[in-house]
């Protein structure tokens, strides 16, 4: 039996995140028309088979799956909204697949516009970093509709294997996320503070460090952020 075809992918949102993404869907066979307003991105993508588009609308014009890895919901607007934005320019029926950190309100609000344009949204934030972004290593939260998820199932895929469904109303897996980050913020402050006390008390940071890494106090964000706190 033949192999299905990949979906066409358009990528907006090429920086520390969205470039190593986009390089690994194009190295695995993907057709990825890539945007960022800073061509240069786009343009170092093309070695691994990438094509580069002028502007937002044209990353989207064919696209299956619209893939948007920007900062935040501000610059997620600039590029899809409008009569110049990638949503008009989208196929009927394509998925917009936003992998940026966003409002889960937010995300809702895009979904409607979407829709709009017969187009569907899934909301897959992402976590792992730029190594694990360049090897398609990453783990993502995903949220939507069935149907949806199924048809970006390729990309997300190919992005990474850790992958977890949360549900299937928009919005969900952004909230999951936010979540995450709620925890991950507290732990880091935690180190701070407990580096901090340590050196009040006259302990060398990296005893501190070197107790607490031992012991059931530990956390992943200690002993990675610690580090860091450490060597300031």
């Amino acid at each position: 039996m033949a192999e299905a075809a990949k979906p066409r992918v358009g990528f907006i949102g090429l920086g520390a995140m969205g470039q190593p993404m986009a390089r690994s869907l194009a190295r695995a066979g993907f057709a990825v028309v890539a945007y960022d307003i800073a061509t240069a991105r786009a343009v170092a993508l093309v070695p691994d088979g990438a094509t580069v588009a002028p502007d937002a609308r044209a990353a989207a014009q064919n696209a299956d799956v619209l893939v948007v890895m920007v900062q935040n919901f501000a610059q997620a607007s600039d590029v899809l909204r409008g009569a110049a934005g990638a949503l008009a320019a989208l196929p009927d029926g394509a998925v917009l697949l936003m992998t940026s950190t966003i409002d889960p309100a937010d995300a809702r609000t895009l979904a409607a516009e979407a829709a709009t344009y017969g187009c569907a949204f899934v909301d897959a934030p992402v976590s792992g970093g730029p190594a694990r972004a360049a090897t398609g290593d990453l783990s993502l939260a995903i949220s939507g509709a069935p149907d949806a998820v199924a048809k970006c199932q390729p990309v997300l895929d190919a992005l990474g294997p850790h992958q977890l469904r949360v549900g299937d109303e928009v919005g969900q897996a952004l909230t999951l996320k936010a979540v995450h980050q709620v925890l991950a913020g507290i732990h880091i402050a935690a180190a701070a503070e407990a580096i901090a006390l340590g050196e009040r008390a006259g302990i060398a940071p990296e005893i501190v460090y070197q107790f607490v890494t031992g012991g059931a106090g530990n956390s992943w964000m200690f002993g990675d952020r610690g580090q860091r706190m450490i060597a300031r």
